[in-house]
């Protein structure tokens, strides 16, 4: 992103493919990782995501759909 100051959200990627990544994200106190989905593409699942705290404190919130059969 390059403005790390402004944003606040700095991310190095490791590996990116269609079904997962791998990327550490520095984020300034304070600010929030931007909402993003991983739908499902021509029957395929969407790509899955692991998150880890390396320092600092995290807040996740997630919105999750219950599946009606």
């Amino acid at each position: 992103m390059g403005d790390l100051e402004n944003i606040g959200l700095e991310i190095v990627t490791y590996v990116n493919t269609e079904r997962c990544c791998a990327k550490e994200l520095v984020l300034f106190p304070g600010k929030i990782y931007p909402e993003h989905r991983h739908p499902p593409i021509a029957g395929e699942p969407g790509k899955k995501e692991t998150f880890r705290c390396g320092y600092g404190e995290s807040i996740f919130t997630l919105k999750v759909r219950r599946r009606t059969e």
